[in-house]
């Protein structure tokens, strides 16, 4: 049986999301626009059930899950280190509930 992988998969959380939305327009860059298309966002947000749903329609078996940009690389350090590690710990929770 041949297993399909998605790579470049890419994933978001709230904390983050709100945190760049949020940082001082000199931080913020243009990207965040892309977010405002179609269901672009709730799809990155949900690390549950419906991305499995979609992977199950696609046909893909496993995902490798990688938070999408922009990142935390424009944020202060300490807001940089704490989110980074949120979304490292949401991530690792998401793939333990479906492994």
């Amino acid at each position: 049986m041949t297993t399909t992988i998605g790579l470049e998969e890419h994933a978001w959380i709230p904390d983050l999301r709100d945190a760049l939305v949020n940082a001082p327009a000199t931080t913020r860059d243009d990207s965040l626009a892309m977010f405002n298309r179609g269901e672009r966002l709730t799809r990155l947000l949900d690390l549950g059930d419906q991305r499995i749903r979609h992977m199950d329609n696609a046909g893909i078996d496993v995902q490798v899950l990688s938070i999408t940009t922009p990142g935390t690389q424009s944020l202060p350090p300490s807001d940089a280190i704490r989110l980074a590690r949120d979304a490292n710990d949401q991530l690792a929770a998401a793939v333990a509930a479906h492994p």
